[in-house]
């Protein structure tokens, strides 16, 4: 009886002792996932403000082209009513 007692305790002792590991496991491997979790949202935070900025700029870009286009257009526009006064002649200027 004795020696299935002891076996029984060496049997309890080897369960605890799995159990431990396996629980330093688990941790281990949560600590890991907790910080991939923070470096991937770390990273598409990075990404988003990268492609913001970057919007941005193209924005600023595309108002300078467009301010560019008006001043173009404009000036076409001012130059073919210039035309346009000297193709009618004299009697026709103000």
């Amino acid at each position: 009886m004795d020696k299935f007692r002891a076996d029984i305790h060496d049997l309890r002792a080897e369960e605890e002792h799995l159990l431990i590991e396996r629980r330093a496991k688990a941790t281990s491997q949560g600590h890991q996932a907790l910080a991939a979790a923070i470096l991937l949202t770390l990273a598409s935070c990075g990404l988003l403000a990268l492609g913001w900025r970057r919007e941005a700029a193209h924005d600023l870009l595309m108002d300078a082209l467009a301010a560019d286009a008006r001043g173009r257009l404009k000036a076409l526009s001012e130059l073919a009513v210039a035309s346009r006064r000297l193709a009618r002649g004299p009697k026709w200027r103000r």
